[in-house]
């Protein structure tokens, strides 16, 4: 492994280098495994750093059984640390091509429709929790609003479990006019806001039905505009104590399960 390479690849770590190469990078075992996993990331995984140490030959035969094409290139201690973004690294980094075609990356199978939007979400330990969650429960399309953490963050990465290679994820869009675009489209848009008078588990939600549900930003919420749209129902999760709030990624998932499977 070169200086240049070192220099190129560990770039993108960086949001802007990402976007401007078209790669991101996906570190240890898991994340490779879901890249391949995947129908789409797959083919667009391309190298493959491996440590000088690194042991597990058998995984490294599965990778290249599942994409023939990926390039393996051997790197020492510094060179894998460079590119690196966890304290103890596994030794194995790949480099994956930015999916040119999201909205065909698809995991929901089910009847009726569930969306999820998010509203400038900057945590990426959030996110990346929030994703998986959607991933779990079959949501159909995560949308993602401006100024919200860039989806391909290593955080993000790692807290979804490459939940990101299985979901069907828009980012950069605007929120009220994606929720109003839905609401016309009879889809029943729910907000979550802790000044709600209507608690989750008091809702009844159809098995026929569909939803879009917003989540906001972790310390401000959703937005004013939507927030105060007549034509969509607010809620809350009822708590039994006086602690102010409940983690993002937490409500997301009571929120998504109540909605899934209480109906």
């Amino acid at each position: 492994m070169s200086k240049n390479e070192i220099k190129y690849y560990s770039a993108l770590k960086q949001k802007k280098y990402r976007e401007s190469e078209g790669l991101f990078l996906i570190e240890g075992n898991n994340l490779i495994e879901e890249c391949l996993r995947s129908g789409i990331y797959r083919d667009l995984l391309t190298k493959i750093f491996v440590r000088n140490d690194y042991k597990d030959k058998e995984f490294l035969s599965a990778v290249s059984r599942a994409n023939p094409l990926t390039e393996f290139i051997t790197a020492d201690h510094k060179g894998i640390n460079a590119l690196s973004e966890t304290v103890n690294s596994q030794g194995i980094i790949g480099v994956v091509k930015i999916n040119p075609h999201p909205e065909k990356n698809y995991a929901g199978n089910n009847k009726s429709r569930l969306i999820v939007l998010l509203e400038s979400v900057n945590d990426p330990g959030n996110l990346g929790t929030i994703l998986r969650t959607c991933y779990w429960y079959g949501v159909d399309k995560v949308y993602l609003s401006e100024g919200s953490v860039d989806i391909l963050n290593s955080k993000v990465l790692r807290s979804s479990q490459g939940a990101v290679f299985h979901l069907n994820i828009i980012t950069g869009i605007h929120t009220a006019k994606t929720a109003g675009e839905y609401h016309k489209n009879n889809f029943n848009v729910i907000l979550t806001d802790l000044n709600a008078e209507e608690y989750v588990s008091e809702i009844k939600f159809g098995s026929e039905r569909d939803y879009l549900v917003i989540f906001g930003n972790e310390s401000s919420g959703i937005s004013k505009p939507i927030l105060e749209n007549k034509d969509y129902k607010r809620v809350r999760i009822k708590g039994f104590s006086e602690c102010e709030s409940l983690n993002l990624g937490v409500s997301a998932g009571i929120l998504l399960d109540r909605i899934r499977n209480y109906r």
